[in-house]
């Protein structure tokens, strides 16, 4: 699957309980933007990329507040159109 192909497939809202039973998500907006919300934690929008060349896909996030900078590292896994699969 080529890398076009997979970011059209991310882009969306993708949204998950943790294993304490907090929801959250992450929204992918176009092929760069990205916002993540989790419960009493805020996050301004940010940027994202993906190594697709890497299995699972590798998932880079920066958000910048002022002079604070925050990387989330993860990887994804596409299980199909409706389920991704996310460790950050």
């Amino acid at each position: 699957m080529g890398q076009d192909n997979i970011l059209n497939k991310l882009i969306g809202k993708w949204e998950a309980k943790d294993g304490d039973g907090i929801t959250g998500s992450i929204n992918f907006i176009d092929s760069i933007h990205v916002t993540v919300k989790i419960p009493n934690q805020v996050y301004p929008p940010g940027e994202y990329v993906v190594d697709t060349t890497k299995y699972p896909i590798w998932l880079d996030m920066t958000f910048k507040q002022g002079k604070s900078v925050l990387t989330m590292k993860g990887i994804l896994k596409l299980i199909n159109d409706n389920t991704l699969k996310c460790q950050i």
